[in-house]
């Protein structure tokens, strides 16, 4: 199975992503925090029909591929790639599509859905738009890459290397403590006000980072929202 991967250069950052597929259902699929291509949508690029769908599957800047530099955070990096994400999807010539988003990626495409009426429908989990100083903690325990699993962990330390990875998570970390200690934990909540596309929010009951409520705010937020749990 192969599929040639292409980069990009949008507004002066260079992005590594696919494209696969001849359907005419467009499909944009947003990794999650560290992930990559292959490391997190592997069973989608391979296991959709591709006579039903295109998928269009990025590296997300600084992540993967899409490197140097490495991953800029912030308070804003989630409006920068949901930024770059739709400026890709225009550059490939794509007029409506739908998100599948994971984590990060998850909360990146809420915040595209709500800026870019392009998006017809779109799939999320693992998403929050906010942080509490609960959900630190279990964001904190994520900082010990060494107790990650080996399934999770090893791809990862082929893409960044040990260091790499530890220094990443670590300022992914630093993003959401600040978020709590200076903006009361907000990340991008206004944004599921504005979002028009009808929208599956999933939760695993099983998640060890994101509690259940985060899928049934984002859930009552979207006016047209259905949650699976």
């Amino acid at each position: 199975f192969l599929v040639q991967e292409e980069k990009i250069n949008l507004d002066g950052t260079v992005v590594n992503f696919l494209k696969t597929g001849t359907g005419s259902k467009t499909v944009i699929c947003l990794p999650g925090a560290f992930g990559t291509i292959w490391t997190n949508f592997k069973p989608q690029i391979e296991g959709l029909a591709p006579e039903l769908f295109t998928l269009v599957v990025w590296d997300p800047p600084g992540y993967g591929g899409s490197r140097p530099p490495s991953k800029e955070f912030g308070p804003r990096f989630f409006y920068h790639d949901a930024k770059l994400a739709s400026r890709l999807m225009k550059e490939l010539g794509i007029e409506k599509y739908s998100v599948l988003g994971w984590s990060d990626g998850g909360t990146t495409g809420l915040v595209m859905a709500s800026e870019d009426k392009r998006v017809e429908k779109m799939v999320v989990w693992g998403a929050i738009t906010h942080v509490t100083p609960t959900d630190l903690i279990y964001h904190k325990n994520v900082t010990d890459v060494r107790k990650w699993p080996r399934d999770l962990a090893d791809p990862l330390f082929a893409a960044y290397g040990h260091q790499g990875l530890l220094e990443m998570v670590s300022r992914w970390y630093g993003t959401f403590a600040e978020a709590v200690d200076v903006r009361g934990g907000d990340l991008c909540t206004s944004c599921l006000d504005g979002i028009l596309a009808p929208t599956l929010v999933i939760h695993g009951r099983k998640d060890p980072l994101v509690p259940e409520h985060h899928a049934k705010f984002i859930s009552q937020r979207i006016p047209n929202a259905r949650l699976l749990i």
